[in-house]
């Protein structure tokens, strides 16, 4: 083999790992553009997840008895109302007992 082929083969070898090191930048940046992309395109959705599951239970307090009491057939009804209005799956309704009245509460539900 010549000089002229090594030179060549040289050249041509050269020439590819340059190709080869452009193209492989480009899809690095263009990847970490799509990155960036997407994670903007997930907060924004979270964000706007967030502020319509904040809008949808804002009402609640107004559920509350002014004795502190909360209807169950009205929180099913509001809850059914926000979970079809809002990108919420699920309410839950937890009363909250003493525990001087637990054993009553108990009974009543069962364990």
């Amino acid at each position: 083999m010549g000089p002229a082929r090594l030179l060549a083969v040289g050249v041509v070898l050269l020439a590819g790992i340059g190709a080869t090191t452009i193209a492989w930048t480009q899809a690095d940046d263009d990847a970490r553009e799509r990155e960036e992309t997407l994670a903007a395109e997930i907060d924004l959705l979270v964000e706007a997840t967030t502020d319509s599951s904040v809008a949808a239970v804002a009402g609640a307090g107004g559920l509350v008895s002014p004795e502190g009491e909360v209807d169950l057939g009205e929180f099913e009804s509001y809850g059914r109302q926000v979970i079809d209005l809002s990108p919420l799956e699920s309410l839950a309704y937890v009363p909250v007992v003493t525990a001087a009245d637990r054993a009553a509460f108990e009974a009543d539900l069962g364990r």
